[in-house]
């Protein structure tokens, strides 16, 4: 049954993440005139579609992934519908789209995550309410009532912004404010249980709407925010590739989810559609951030690249990510039959 289930999550969540994010492509394609030949959800063997004016909407065996085929994407094209006939700020909307929405999915995900969270009774603050006897907050001098600012010069709203800032860290600067005025503190980090701790307890504020809009916005923006940091630390070497996760680990998390009940497994889908939003927007070749890359070089320089040129680094980069993408589903197969 559980196998079942995770079958029926796995196809619901990626089916929705993909459709939400060819939609962002789609709708601003149609907004500003582009002809769109398919609207595809799925890759692979067709299973079913119809076709609705100049548009064909398909659902395709594959789940992972989909497209939207618009005219003169890859090629130099004389229609009036044609994508690279639009002005570049228009094509940069209709690049950016499908990320967008990615982000906006995870991020109403994560408002009905934390709305429906029995754990999360009311919205906490960085306010301190407590200090832990002989931790470094207390040995610091910071005192209940003072408000956690930032750390080492990172802004701090969320519990996830304090961890980043602690990450691997003996000692922080904390700038705290207390009653108005900015003061500066160097604490010592406690590890406990794997985990870097200063020894404070936080205030709380009411669960409303709008607390809770606006603590789910920081939280999405810290999910965010991470995942940058962790492909920039792949791209510099302090993060290996082999921490990734590909399609098996993906669906491996999935089933685990399952049997956890309802809101993990909406934890796992908002958790991949700001993954999948921040990644898309990498500046990678095949990756819409890649092709976001060709337009504003044409918004700067006021010169356009040859489309046949642009389509051989997109083929380039895309032959690579399958490769990448091989190689962590590698890693995801050997992980399971290693545990």
């Amino acid at each position: 049954m559980t196998g079942i289930l995770t079958v029926l999550c796995v196809i619901l969540i990626f089916g929705l993440i993909v459709f939400i994010h060819e939609f962002g492509h789609f709708i601003t394609a149609k907004l500003f005139g582009v002809t769109v030949h398919e609207f595809a959800i799925g890759m692979g063997p067709k299973l079913f579609g119809k076709q609705k004016g100049d548009t064909f909407y398909s659902v395709r065996l594959i789940p992972m992934g989909g497209y939207v085929k618009m005219e003169g994407e890859d090629e130099d094209s004389d229609s009036e519908g044609a994508f690279s006939k639009k002005k570049p700020w228009q094509r940069f909307i209709i690049l950016f789209a499908g990320a967008f929405m990615n982000l906006v999915l995870g991020f109403s995900l994560l408002v009905t995550y934390n709305a429906v969270d029995p754990n999360l009774t009311a919205i906490p603050t960085m306010e301190v309410v407590a200090l832990q006897e002989g931790m470094g907050a207390e040995k610091a001098g910071i005192l209940p009532g003072d408000v956690i600012v930032k750390v080492d010069g990172s802004r701090i709203h969320t519990h996830l912004d304090l961890n980043l800032a602690l990450n691997e860290k003996e000692s922080v600067s904390v700038l705290v404010d207390r009653g108005g005025e900015k003061m500066n503190f160097s604490v010592p980090v406690t590890v406990v249980d794997n985990r870097a701790l200063l020894g404070f307890s936080r205030n709380t504020r009411e669960k409303t709407i709008g607390n809770l809009i606006s603590y789910s916005y920081f939280e999405a923006f810290s999910i965010v925010k991470m995942t940058y940091q962790s492909f920039f630390g792949m791209f510099t070497g302090s993060v290996s590739v082999d921490q990734m996760s590909g399609p098996v680990g993906i669906v491996n998390e999935i089933g685990t989810a399952v049997k956890s009940g309802f809101l993990d497994v909406l934890f796992i889908a908002l958790l991949i559609s700001l993954n999948l939003g921040v990644v898309n927007l990498l500046p990678f070749p095949a990756l819409d951030g890649g092709r976001i890359v060709f337009v504003l070089w044409e918004i700067i320089t006021r010169k356009k690249v040859k489309p046949e040129h642009e389509g051989i680094i997109h083929f380039i980069g895309f032959v690579l990510l399958i490769l990448l993408v091989l190689y962590v589903t590698k890693n995801d197969i050997v992980r399971l039959f290693t545990k």
